[in-house]
């Protein structure tokens, strides 16, 4: 069960893995010619995933601070930590399923995305 102490510690982490993230975005576009500004996000995921993993070998089980930094810390970095923590066991395991769901959830973010650009252009109009 959750309680109060739990959800604030997420809250904060949350805040402080957007603002990591922020950071990393600033550094990629002084860095990076405008072409290439994806590698802020690029950098993100690829920090969070290293993190998710490093975290949630350290702090098996459940508690306030795994779930800080795992949910709350990785989470406001990149969500893409927790979809290669849902499916590295998977594919670990030597599931096929997993890299379906893995080119699924690419594929569906993008498709998604684009749909949501659409209906925000026709209704702005």
């Amino acid at each position: 069960m959750l309680g109060v102490k739990d959800v604030v510690w997420v809250f904060l982490a949350c805040g402080s893995g957007g603002v990591a993230r922020l950071g990393i975005q600033l550094l990629c576009s002084s860095w990076f010619p405008a072409a290439w500004q994806g590698w802020g996000t690029v950098l993100s995921n690829a920090l969070a995933c290293f993190l998710a993993g490093l975290f949630s070998g350290f702090l098996a089980g459940s508690g306030t601070l795994r779930l800080a930094l795992l949910t709350g810390f990785c989470g406001g970095l990149s969500t893409f930590s927790a979809f290669a923590l849902d499916y590295l066991p998977l594919v670990r395991e030597g599931h096929w399923s997993a890299w379906v769901l893995v080119f699924a959830q690419v594929i569906m973010g993008l498709v998604m995305a684009w749909i949501g650009l659409v209906l925000a252009d026709a209704i702005r109009v």
